[in-house]
């Protein structure tokens, strides 16, 4: 079986990311992303796993799935939202109907995968015709 250290290197070479490359990308140091492929501590020499933010930081950096990263590391569905607003979009779609989240889902992956919406500079709005 393939370790999560062995999966990120192997995915990162299949970009052709140099370990300055991934760790500038993932927003890690590049002596932690050593370690998290590697398996083992650089300071200590003792076996490292990595934490729940390593690998939702791996996963948004790389483009990979956060759970099926978290699951090669052992984390399995303890990985956090990252903030209340996040904790509170969560907990709404967890209390939908069963039947309605796929429908949610369908809808949220159109939203990511439709152009940016430019922000527009907001206009002063007039004052009735008359008093101006």
């Amino acid at each position: 079986m393939e370790t999560f250290g062995s999966y990120i290197r192997r995915a990162r070479l299949a970009r052709g990311w140099s370990l300055d490359e991934a760790a500038r990308r993932i927003g890690i140091s590049k002596s932690r992303l050593r370690e998290l492929e590697s398996g083992v501590s650089l300071k200590s020499g003792k076996p490292t796993h990595p934490t729940a933010g390593n690998v939702a930081a791996v996963a948004r950096g790389m483009g990979i799935d956060q759970d099926h990263l978290a699951g090669m590391a052992g984390l399995g569905f303890r990985i956090v939202p990252a903030d209340m607003a996040e904790s509170a979009l969560l907990a709404r779609f967890r209390a939908l109907a069963p039947d309605v989240r796929p429908v949610a889902l369908r809808v949220l992956e159109a939203l990511i995968e439709a152009p940016p919406i430019q922000a527009q500079a907001a206009e002063a709005p007039q004052p009735p015709y008359g008093q101006r």
